[in-house]
């Protein structure tokens, strides 16, 4: 499932932008659904983009990786989780010929012993969840763009073993 999002959050001049364009779980149990057995655990994938004339020497000045965070909500009772962090190289240099706008994609894991705390009762919840996917970019530039980051809101999944 791919959800549509507002535009990066960006601080100083808008000479580049971008997008989370999807946020996509992918139940690993063999059976393709939002009901994630917690045996299998799930992987959750995010996409986006970066563009406009400053993205090259954004890229060039900057020190940091993108970073890559899948919060699950809570629906009903229970406990908010961070679930995952991955860092994806922001690439230091813009290859010869490429072409706009940058594509970026991450893939967080959820094994099976995290995926297990998550089912109905474990954390005092429901085992019903929101998927909230964070892209974020911590800049070091003085003065410069400042910090990028962007959200997406994903599907509600259910995790519940088959026993």
């Amino acid at each position: 499932m791919s959800i549509q999002m507002d535009p990066f959050d960006q601080a100083g001049a808008v000479t580049m932008w971008g997008e989370v364009t999807s946020i996509d779980v992918t139940d690993m149990d063999g059976d393709p659904n939002l009901v994630i057995d917690p045996a299998a655990g799930f992987n959750v994938k995010v996409s986006w983009y970066v563009d406009g004339n400053a993205y090259p020497n954004y890229l060039a000045a900057e020190a940091f990786n993108w970073r890559v965070r899948i919060f699950l909500e809570s629906l009903g009772p229970g406990t908010d989780v961070l679930i995952g962090t991955v860092n994806v190289p922001r690439a230091a240099t813009v290859p010869a010929g490429a072409t706009n706008p940058w594509t970026y994609e991450a893939v967080v894991n959820v094994p099976p012993a995290a995926a297990a705390a998550l089912e109905d009762d474990a954390m005092g919840g429901s085992g019903i969840w929101k998927v909230i996917g964070d892209v974020w970019l911590n800049s070091s530039i003085a003065g410069g763009i400042g910090d990028v980051t962007g959200f997406i809101e994903g599907p509600a999944i259910r995790v519940e073993s088959r026993a």
